[in-house]
């Protein structure tokens, strides 16, 4: 769930796109989907397998 969803769910006035208002978050610092791998990439971008 984006935390407009929640907002909806809960009655509250919703958060606007451009302040992360639809953005998915994954758990743990709530860091967004599309950057939840990078803390593994080195500097040209490549995972370290």
């Amino acid at each position: 769930m984006c935390p407009n969803d929640v907002r909806e769910l809960e009655d509250m006035n919703l958060i606007p796109d451009e302040l992360g208002g639809n953005k998915f978050m994954c758990n743990g610092n709530m860091t967004d989907l599309a950057s939840a791998g990078n803390w593994n990439k080195k500097d040209g971008g490549e995972t370290d397998e």
